[in-house]
């Protein structure tokens, strides 16, 4: 049950159990995951409505990995300026993301097709390109 990590053990327990804060109106089943290791002891609990699996593949393959998503999810926001995820559905708010992307993506490749600053003239330049140099352009005058 434990893991190597360098020359230090790491050693992780799950206990389950069943309790009720007094300000819960219900008993709720109660996840906890310890780990003790080098660093000294760490405890994280769950609480969950979910009546069967076993209290380590529900911490490990449920929760773990929901936060990772809503880690990655959160990533998404800060880095593609998308802070309207209001949306009570949760494919709604991922397809928005899907969209703050493309748009992302779709900047960046148009910004990146633009011709040079430096490939144009200059608003600040006297070079006439026109065919008599002695006479101003027909479309100044």
């Amino acid at each position: 049950m434990g893991r190597c990590l360098g020359a230090s053990l790491t050693v992780r327990r799950f206990k389950e159990f069943f309790d009720g804060a007094a300000s819960w109106s219900r008993v709720e089943r109660i996840i906890a995951r310890v780990e003790v290791g080098a660093q000294g002891a760490d405890t994280r609990f769950i609480v969950t409505n979910l009546a069967s699996g076993k209290a380590k593949a529900l911490y490990e393959d449920v929760y773990c990995r929901r936060g990772a998503a809503e880690n990655h999810i959160k990533s998404w926001k800060t880095h593609l300026a998308a802070d309207r995820t209001s949306c009570t559905r949760a494919t709604a708010n991922q397809f928005r993301l899907f969209l703050h992307a493309g748009a992302y993506w779709l900047m960046w490749g148009l910004r990146a097709a633009m011709p040079k600053r430096s490939s144009l003239p200059s608003p600040n330049s006297t070079r006439c390109d026109c065919a008599s140099s002695r006479s101003p352009p027909a479309w100044s005058r």
